[in-house]
């Protein structure tokens, strides 16, 4: 691993300072879990140089969870544990709070941060070995496509790359029609979670809509919209292991009319899939009416999976028990 130099941000604005002065070679670090491991494996200076300059955002006062108005801001700091463990986020969302429960171990939770895990890389073998050439390092074409069938691989893939994005927190935050802040050398811009991962499957570079010199700041979330939420998962292991696939679920009930649905799968493709035919079979019906089953085939119904069906079907039954759990038919 290359010698780097570690400087302190003492704000989101100076961390970007920071960023936009020492140009390709700094990079920003949290916790560093990540990225880290991309530094010893050889891989974060694949389509840039290896960053000599780190700036740390963990000095930024960034970790807050505060209250303005109708918004419930997070810090993108703020750590998973004490994310789940707030009673503002509780309250609030307490599907996110349930997803982080079982996202990974409770020492890897106590370190790693919100903003660090939504944009964490693929953990897809070939992308993380040094000596193996694809798309997401600046080659051509995509190992996992003919590769280890037992590797998670996308079963909604539009690009060439069939990685998964690993973040659970994601595809909650989509649910919830969350709100990522950013701050750049312009000023704070305002991305809606549905957008931050388009077209992450053709950007070699990046899964996210975050540029090198920007940070993400914050996410935002509108508290008591969706009056029902729920997430669910599936590991190979029980514990410490990435979702081979995940479901979260949120609804708006009012007088027994589905107001609102939103379904989103996690672990089956480089962003979280919304599964808008599958969410028009609730939104405007009368919960009691509602088919979970026939809602979870309708979101797989699109699917193209490379290794079999086996993903397919724990993807259907993870829509049907989760849809149940939060619309509570």
């Amino acid at each position: 691993m290359m010698p780097f130099r570690l400087i302190d941000a003492q704000s989101a604005a100076h961390a970007v300072r920071l960023l936009t002065e020492h140009g390709p070679a700094a990079r920003p670090i949290a916790a560093g879990g990540d990225l880290l491991d991309l530094l010893k494996e050889g891989v974060a200076g694949a389509l840039q140089p290896a960053p000599a300059v780190l700036v740390n955002l963990g000095t930024a006062g960034m970790a807050g969870v505060s209250r303005s108005g109708a918004t419930l801001r997070l810090g993108a700091m703020a750590t998973l544990v004490d994310l789940a463990a707030h009673a503002e986020v509780q309250a609030a969302a307490p599907v996110l709070a349930e997803a982080i429960g079982r996202i990974a171990s409770p020492q890897l939770r106590n370190v790693t941060t919100l903003a660090g895990n939504l944009l964490q890389r693929p953990r897809c073998l070939y992308f993380r070995h040094p000596l193996i050439d694809c798309f997401k390092k600046g080659g051509h074409g995509c190992p996992a496509a003919d590769g280890d069938e037992r590797l998670p691989r996308a079963v909604f893939a539009t690009g060439p790359c069939c990685a998964v994005h690993p973040s659970d927190v994601a595809p909650v935050l989509v649910a919830l029609d969350a709100t990522l802040e950013i701050a750049s050398p312009s000023g704070l811009r305002m991305v809606c979670m549905d957008e931050v991962y388009a077209g992450a499957e053709r950007n070699p570079r990046t899964e996210a809509a975050v540029a090198p010199d920007e940070i993400v700041a914050a996410v935002r979330i509108i508290p008591g919209v969706f009056s029902g939420q729920a997430f669910d998962k599936f590991t190979v292991r029980g514990a410490n292991d990435f979702a081979t696939a995940s479901v979260a679920v949120s609804v708006a009930v009012t007088a027994g009319m589905v107001r609102d649905c939103r379904i989103v799968l996690g672990g089956a493709a480089l962003r979280p899939v919304r599964c808008l035919e599958a969410e028009s079979l609730v939104t405007g019906h009368p919960a009691a009416e509602v088919m979970p089953a026939d809602v979870a085939a309708m979101a797989v119904r699109g699917a193209r999976p490379l290794d079999g069906t086996a993903r397919i079907d724990v993807l259907r039954t993870l829509v049907a028990r989760t849809l149940t759990r939060a619309i509570g038919v």
